[in-house]
């Protein structure tokens, strides 16, 4: 069962890299619609059409998308104990998203710009709580049977 289990690891770390391309943050301004941004436009940087404004890349989404590679290429070992390397990178990834959401809120607010974060941005956020748990369960649950 547990080979069956780890099987999901990379397929998780594969999922969150889809989510990438999804909406994760949409600004208004006044109740307009400013400005919709999904994680990879965080992670290269965009223009802001109708501002003609150029946004920087985020270094904490793509120090979140550089751990999902590197956890996504680390989920296919083969050593029973191997479960735990990609349930830390889940752990600092949840960890740099949840820091990348609070400067976010933290920008959005001192330019009063109303934020909500959309599908891509939970999805990876849940996703990232699923490698942790099910790659601590696969680290914990091979130590028992040594």
């Amino acid at each position: 069962m547990q080979e069956s289990l780890k099987k999901f690891s990379p397929a998780l770390f594969g999922i969150i890299l889809i989510c990438f391309a999804l909406p994760w943050v949409n600004l208004s301004c006044e109740g307009h619609n400013a400005a919709a941004f999904s994680g990879l436009q965080l992670v290269t940087g965009t223009t802001v059409e109708q501002q003609n404004q150029k946004v920087k890349s985020e270094p904490l989404a793509v120090a979140v998308l550089v751990l999902t590679i590197l956890g996504f290429a680390l989920s296919f070992l083969k050593d029973k104990k191997s479960s735990v390397i990609p349930g830390i990178i889940g752990a600092a990834a949840f960890i740099l998203l949840l820091m990348l959401k609070s400067k976010i809120d933290t920008d959005a607010s001192s330019q009063s710009i109303q934020v909500q974060y959309a599908i891509g941005f939970w999805s990876v956020l849940v996703l990232l709580v699923g490698t942790i748990v099910l790659n601590g369960y696969l680290y914990f649950s091979s130590k028992k049977q040594v």
